[in-house]
């Protein structure tokens, strides 16, 4: 925006106290906007409010952006200002003088506000189906990619752990390995992030490997 138009906002951080030094500020608030207005402009109309998904993830970064701003770690961008006109034509103050309003958000407890993504896995295998050696095997390459994992396990069938890789190599970009299968052979992709047991409710991916 300054690359296109260097004169945008030249003067806008004078709004405010030349307005308090010629109205008499009867609500004063700070209504954030700071990291909202670069991550929602030109696509906040695209959200839906009974969206279950996104909506606590806007209503996480609402809360974030409040919280900085309350904080004063950012900068706020939007007040919203009630003015009572004067008839005194001389300046009544000299510097922004205003009052803190209470939080919009009570934004105190971030982490409570904090939204978790929720645990995603992909596996497959390359080629599949596969063309069997002599004792009916093959040796497809697996690979597999986790989100919002610290450990997983690859098992085989349910039961046999195939592959525990260290937490370092969980996650993007996507990982693989070579192991001989037979056909009819199914993969689990199990997160098992901080001894989460083997249950299908922890299962984020699953395969079936198939001759030809």
């Amino acid at each position: 925006m300054n690359t296109s138009d260097p004169s945008e906002s030249i003067r806008a951080s004078e709004i405010v106290p030349l307005v308090a030094s010629r109205f008499e500020v009867r609500h004063f608030r700070y209504v954030g906007g700071t990291l909202l207005l670069l991550i929602f402009n030109e696509i906040a109309g695209n959200f839906k409010e009974n969206d279950a998904e996104i909506i606590p993830w806007v209503k996480a970064l609402i809360a974030l952006d409040n919280f900085l701003i309350d904080n004063c770690v950012l900068p706020s961008y939007h007040v919203y200002m009630v003015c009572e006109k004067t008839d005194n034509p001389v300046p009544m103050q000299t510097r922004n003088v205003l009052p803190l309003a209470a939080s919009l958000f009570p934004t105190d407890d971030l982490e409570a506000l904090t939204v978790k993504p929720r645990p995603m896995g992909l596996i497959a295998a390359e080629p599949n189906p596969f063309r069997p050696d002599s004792r009916g095997m093959g040796s497809p390459t697996v690979s597999w990619m986790t989100c919002a994992t610290s450990q997983v396990e690859i098992h085989v069938n349910a039961a046999e752990v195939l592959f525990s890789p260290e937490a370092g190599l969980v996650g993007f970009p996507k990982k693989s390995a070579r192991r001989e299968f037979c056909d009819g052979t199914r993969l689990y992709l199990q997160n098992v992030s901080n001894g989460l047991p083997l249950t299908d409710e922890n299962t984020i991916g699953t395969v079936t490997l198939r001759s030809v």
